[in-house]
């Protein structure tokens, strides 16, 4: 405890404690940012801010006078207040400017690099402002002396441009901030333009290392060998800064910081531009200043890889490869909301075939808060992370992956996309991948855990052995965990910018991604003896019920708990009455079985089901999907289902015809697309039809006819093998059905 900043404190709320726009002080003798926030508050009270938020902005910045030699009153007792906080020593004559205060003034601009023409005695706003930040000035432990050395150089000639930065040797979010500025500072960007942010202009004044001539300042004229010189330093102040360690040598540091090209900057640059993965050329051009500056990069480069939400079709996927993208991320479980209706963005086995068909590799991604906000009615993650909640999620994401066949020993990445700072991190985060790693140690780590995150968010949980592999959301570069980071040591995919693209089956987003070559997915499925029924064909089935008001409930996974399978994770989803779904065939004992549905959102989904849910309830049975007996009213266009009897296991087959009501694509056995059916075709299916293992959103059809087909002939879907594929309806109900048996 420093009894001077108890002193602080203590006058702090004796003063304004009683004002409801003051937040009281913890008379602990700590300086903390809330100390500091009190004095500002306290100022922005005198001041008679209507605003008081504890933020020393440009509010507070316009209104706070110039202190000098002789001036009194509270506001320069909270002056002296904060020159203690910060270690500086103004002396005990509070409210008082006198010498004392004043020689402390001095030690403080000293430290700041302030020096010579630009000391002065007195206090300017900007300088208040400094002394009441959390900056510091004097070199900490953990500092560096050739980043304090930048620092102080630059508050020198830039404080126009960056204030009073803080001259403590470390690389934080406000020293890259302040170089960004310098940068522009150099480009001849006037004060009133440069804004800290990596925009057009700033881009486009970019020179590139050694100078070709080629980028001209912010009044298009060339730049001179002395500003090439100072671009070149602060290029390479930018290098030691990337990853500055703790007491150790920056690996991309070049050792010498004179504004000289020389061959140990350029080495420098060539480890850099491995790391990040850029070519190894040696010379700067944008993507190497942007890397240095920006989390993102230039996200204009070239990327390798994506991730999405969206489901991807063969004309998406022939769009990524035209492109030039090899790699994609999916979801293994989750939906997002698109137009205030809620979309599933989870991964099907049907399209990983697709994936790999377009010699895709393909990485996978675990992010499903949709449990946790329903239970709490809240879309904030603050709370989500916790150690029981990892090994939850675990559970369901090496369940969903096994399911799917996604072979052993791949890297499955668990999202954190969320703003925590470091001490969180610790607290939440740490705790979560605990959790993670408890299951996965448990069930015999079949998958390896990776972590999506903010730059420095991987790298605490990289370190403390809890993941081996880093997805980096660089795109967020307002987390407090990007800025002032370097990319962890184990990044496999960065992500850098967020755009859609435009295919034949319409514009999908992606976000691009820069690839180490660290983990590069994987091609093929993988070989499990207890996934349900995936290489079978399956039964399209129809639910029918007595009661409209029954609701069969889908999970995410199988669970095998005290020797019994239980379904686990709801997806809150259900197939309902009238409904037909897909059936899959079971090689595991219990009533936990894998289901194809129609979910709520439109879109074709998969999870498993409790069959003891219809067969424990008497007025809830299933039929055959051509035994459901649809008919539609031609005038009013409502239909109605009556189910037929269960046929004997002895019935010869029987084929069904169906009117087609709106247009539906019939497919030969192989998969290709044969054509599609206008309104009033007609389809014939058998009753013991299936529903394929390579396409379980389609039920197997023998013929078809047109509406103009003369003499009532049908025509075979494949005539090579006598039959092909329609697609089916999964779980939709009689009035929404594209095939019906009959008109009324």
């Amino acid at each position: 405890m420093d009894i001077r900043v108890l002193e602080a404190q203590q006058w702090l709320n004796e003063n304004y404690g009683n004002n409801p726009l003051f937040d009281r002080q913890e008379e602990d003798g700590v300086v903390t940012t809330l100390v500091m926030m009190g004095l500002v508050e306290a100022l922005q009270i005198e001041l008679n801010i209507g605003s008081v938020t504890g933020i020393f902005g440009n509010q507070t910045l316009a209104a706070c006078p110039t202190l000098k030699l002789g001036d009194t009153g509270n506001i320069v007792r909270i002056l002296q207040h904060g020159l203690f906080c910060k270690g500086y020593d103004p002396g005990l004559d509070y409210g008082n400017f006198d010498s004392q205060t004043e020689q402390a003034i001095r030690d403080m601009q000293t430290d700041a690099g302030l020096i010579g023409a630009m000391q002065h005695e007195y206090v300017s706003p900007i300088l208040f402002q400094a002394i009441l930040s959390m900056e510091w000035y004097k070199l900490v432990s953990n500092g560096d002396p050739v980043i304090r050395e930048m620092q102080q150089t630059y508050n020198y000639y830039y404080q126009d441009y960056i204030g009073i930065c803080p001259c403590d040797g470390v690389c934080s979010r406000s020293t890259v901030q302040a170089m960004i500025y310098v940068l522009q500072a150099m480009e001849h960007l006037p004060t009133d333009v440069a804004n800290g942010n990596f925009g057009p202009t700033t881009r486009r004044c970019c020179p590139n290392l050694p100078y070709d001539g080629e980028a001209l300042d912010y009044f298009n004229e060339p730049y001179g060998d002395a500003a090439i010189q100072r671009l070149t330093q602060l290029f390479q102040y930018a290098l030691h800064c990337y990853d500055a360690k703790r007491g150790q040598k920056n690996r991309f540091s070049p050792g010498v910081f004179n504004g000289e090209f020389t061959v140990s900057t350029s080495t420098s640059i060539q480890a850099f531009q491995r790391f990040v993965g850029l070519e190894p050329t040696g010379n700067v051009t944008l993507n190497e200043w942007m890397a240095l500056f920006v989390s993102y990069g230039n996200p204009a480069r070239s990327a390798e890889a994506i991730d999405c939400y969206t489901r991807l079709s063969d004309a998406y996927l022939e769009k990524l490869s035209i492109d030039g993208y090899g790699i994609v991320g999916r979801y293994l479980t989750g939906d997002v909301v698109i137009d205030g209706q809620r979309v599933a963005k989870n991964l099907l086995r049907p399209e990983m075939r697709r994936i790999f068909a377009h010699g895709m590799r393909l990485f996978l991604i675990y992010q499903d808060a949709r449990e946790y906000m329903t239970e709490n009615d809240t879309a904030d993650l603050y709370n989500y992370f916790t150690e029981s909640r990892g090994y939850s999620d675990a559970e369901k994401a090496f369940c969903t992956a096994k399911v799917l066949g996604v072979p052993e020993d791949e890297i499955i990445y668990f999202a954190v996309d969320y703003d925590f700072m470091e001490s969180e991190v610790y607290a939440k985060v740490v705790p979560y991948f605990k959790g993670i790693n408890d299951y996965a140690s448990k069930e015999g780590r079949t998958y390896k855990i990776g972590i999506y995150g903010s730059r420095n968010t991987c790298s605490i949980v990289s370190n403390k052995g809890y993941s081996i592999s880093s997805f980096v959301s660089d795109m967020s570069s307002g987390y407090s965990g990007n800025m002032g980071f370097p990319l962890p040591d184990d990044w496999a995919f960065d992500q850098i910018d967020e755009t859609s693209l435009h295919s034949n089956d319409g514009v999908f987003g992606i976000d691009r991604n820069v690839v180490s070559g660290r983990y590069r997915g994987f091609t093929d499925f993988g070989n499990f003896d207890d996934i349900d029924g995936y290489e079978d064909n399956g039964a399209a089935l129809i639910l029918r019920s007595d009661n409209p008001e029954k609701k069969i409930p889908v999970y995410w996974s199988k669970v095998l708990e005290n020797g019994e399978y239980v379904a686990k994770n709801p997806m809150f989803d259900y197939i309902l009455p009238d409904t037909c779904f897909n059936l899959r065939p079971s090689y595991t004992e219990g009533s936990i079985v894998f289901v194809y549905f129609l979910d709520k959102g439109g879109r074709l989904n998969a999870g498993f089901i409790d069959m003891r849910d219809i067969k424990e309830d008497p007025q809830t049975s299933t039929y055959p999907y051509p035994l459901g007996y649809v008919t539609r009213d031609s005038e009013t266009g409502s239909s109605s289902i009556t189910v037929l009897p269960d046929p004997s296991p002895s019935d010869h087959a029987v084929e069904f015809t169906f009117i087609v009501t709106s247009p539906v694509t019939i497919y030969k056995q192989n998969g290709d697309k044969n054509r599609e059916l206008p309104v009033n075709s007609r389809i014939t299916i058998a009753r013991n039809c299936e529903t394929g293992a390579k396409f379980p959103d389609r039920i197997s059809a023998v013929q078809f006819m047109l509406p103009s087909a003369e003499g009532g002939v049908f025509e075979l879907i494949d005539p090579i093998v006598g039959y092909g594929w329609v697609d089916l309806d999964i779980g939709l109900k009689p009035n929404e059905r594209k095939l019906i048996s009959e008109w009324n």
